[in-house]
């Protein structure tokens, strides 16, 4: 198989992935939902401009806020991963209700 052309160059690949890690918390959430229930959460935040990574899932999109930053994982099965991170458990506060049910939250 060949290599895939990458979509972006180094310097903003080396964003999106700080972008992954701060998504992994320490504090923090995960779910898997219906990709129409995340409009609420993603109505709270702001689009990272930069095109998607191809990792865990292609596409996967970064949006942030106030202290937080979310990571959504589309596999194309109608649902999407929804991962939530904040470096301090207070900023996670309006987003303990987004409209779905977190199958893990620590905020």
């Amino acid at each position: 198989m060949p290599a895939l052309a990458e979509r972006m160059r180094l310097s903003a690949f080396l964003v999106r992935f700080l972008l992954c890690e701060a998504a992994f918390g320490p504090y923090g959430g995960y779910a898997s939902v219906p990709s129409a229930s995340v409009g609420e959460l993603l109505g709270q935040l702001r689009q990272v401009p930069l095109p998607p990574m191809r990792w865990p899932t292609d596409p996967t999109h970064h949006y942030v806020g106030p202290g937080v930053v979310v990571m959504l994982c589309d596999p194309g099965d109608g649902d999407v991963e929804v991962y939530i991170g904040s470096r301090h458990r207070a900023a996670l506060r309006p987003y303990r209700t987004p409209g779905f049910v977190w199958d893990s939250f620590s905020g």
